[in-house]
């Protein structure tokens, strides 16, 4: 997966083994709720910590999560926040207690470290695929 500037011009490739989630819903219901105030990483860590359809067997794997946002007119997906599997030393994900039995989990996650973030969030990826609707995308 490449990475881009706001211009459009590659960064480089993704050489992590990233999930990308999309929380471009999450975002814009905050933002129109609150047109006055910018979101913060706090924010976007509690999207990305909600329950998601995923592959344990690939989850299991990540390095990183990207969580992106799909916004404005040129509909590529910014990279809102990144962060790290796992938190205080507990697993990267649990199962979700509110869903039954499917496959939803919840992420424990926190902010990556500085060089990673400064790497790529503000980047924007590849964009999406015509038709592709999972909001979880793995880069592995």
């Amino acid at each position: 997966m490449e990475y881009f500037d706001v211009n459009g011009s590659q960064l480089g490739n993704v050489d992590e083994k990233v999930v990308v989630l999309d929380v471009t819903k999450s975002v814009e219901m905050y933002l129109e709720a609150n047109p006055a105030t910018s979101l913060t990483l706090a924010h976007i860590m509690a999207y990305v910590q909600r329950a998601w359809v995923l592959s344990a067997a690939k989850a299991n794997e990540c390095e990183l999560i990207f969580a992106c946002a799909t916004l404005g007119a040129n509909k590529q997906r910014r990279v809102m926040g990144v962060f790290q599997i796992g938190r205080g030393g507990n697993d990267g994900f649990v199962k979700s207690p509110w869903f039954g039995d499917d496959d939803r989990c919840i992420f424990l996650a926190e902010p990556a470290n500085a060089v990673f973030r400064e790497k790529y969030e503000g980047t924007y990826l590849t964009p999406r695929v015509q038709g592709e609707a999972n909001p979880v995308k793995y880069n592995y």
